[in-house]
């Protein structure tokens, strides 16, 4: 016959069977979260470096187009409409209030979209 004692070491190894085998699951399906959790992670650090890369190159290729060279800036005007005034629509002023305005040349704005980050 089993005694009072022995039932309840018994019941006492069950139960911490059953905790054990509870806690190594539970370790072990957090062992699998957390490799899910940094492979996830990896992949989005690296996605995030190959989109900072591209963009620093795509960056420096629009730099590069927007800088003319030196033999693709004309020396002088190279047609008679670059160098006549544009043609007025409005009556004619007084020339104190008229202001001259010049047409922006290729040389010049591609100058100015170059200074500009």
């Amino acid at each position: 016959m089993v005694t009072s004692r022995q039932r309840q070491r018994q019941l006492a190894r069950a139960r911490w069977d059953r905790q054990q085998a509870r806690r190594s699951t539970t370790a072990e399906r957090n062992r699998r979260i957390g490799i899910a959790v940094g492979i996830v992670v990896a992949l989005l650090a690296a996605a995030a470096l190959v989109w900072l890369i591209l963009h620093i190159v795509n960056a420096e290729d629009t730099r590069q187009q927007q800088v003319p060279s030196s033999d693709l800036v004309p020396t002088g005007p190279t047609t008679a409409e670059s160098t006549s005034p544009p043609a007025s629509t409005g009556p004619v002023s007084s020339p104190a209030s008229t202001t001259v305005s010049r047409p922006a040349t290729s040389a010049s704005t591609a100058a100015t979209t170059a200074s500009t980050p």
